[in-house]
Formats: structure tokens, C-alpha cells, sequence
């Protein structure tokens, strides 16, 4: 969980604007490119902005969806994890049960003797 929250807040609030960007550049000078643009020039590609942008907004719900998908396909491993983190618990407490028990018995034949 601590991933997944580091990889939201992180990636996706850090990262995720400057890919944004970067898409939209890329689909302005492909317009533009469509549009018999030759120059990439800033005031050659300024008309072009708008719908590069545009085009780029469509990649946040696209992901948004990808990631309701990989959520949806992690919650299925949950209740297995659970099992098997219970399991784990109860392996190690009963190991340390009878370590400690052990010793107990080890410092009572000492003190007996």
C-alpha cells in the first residue's frame, strides 16, 4: 500500500504534469506536421498548441482506467496474502513460544542445580 501511495503522490503528481507536457508537445508538432507545417518553430507551432494539448488530456483517463484495472486484478490476491500473513503470525509466535519456553526450563535445571 505504502508503494502504491509513493507511486501516486510521487510519479503521478510529480511526473505526471511533465508527461502531460511532453505528450502535448509531441502531438502539437504532429498536427502541425498534418497541417504542412515544415519549421518547428515556437510561432510556427502556437496555433497547433490547442490541439496537441487537447489530444494529450486523452492519456489521463486512459491511465486512469489501466489503473482501476491493475486494482481490480491486485484485489483478487488480498484475502491470500491475509492467510497467509496470519499463518506466518502464528508460525512465529509459536516459535517463540517455545524458544522461550525452553529457556525457561534451561534456567530452572540451572538454579535446581
Amino acid at each position: 500500500m505504502a508503494l502504491y501511495f509513493f507511486a501516486m503522490y510521487v510519479l503521478g503528481a510529480s511526473l505526471g504534469p511533465y508527461g502531460t507536457g511532453l505528450a502535448s508537445d509531441f502531438f502539437t508538432a504532429r498536427v502541425a506536421r498534418a497541417a504542412g507545417v515544415t519549421s518547428l518553430t515556437q510561432q510556427a507551432l502556437e496555433p497547433f498548441r490547442a490541439e496537441g494539448l487537447h489530444s494529450a488530456m486523452y492519456i489521463i483517463p486512459a491511465l486512469g482506467g489501466l489503473l482501476a484495472l491493475v486494482l481490480f486484478a491486485a484485489s483478487g490476491t488480498v484475502t491470500k496474502d491475509i492467510e497467509k500473513l496470519k499463518h506466518w503470525m502464528r508460525e512465529s509466535t509459536s516459535a517463540d513460544a517455545l524458544a522461550e519456553s525452553a529457556e525457561v526450563e534451561a534456567a530452572g535445571a540451572s538454579a535446581a542445580n
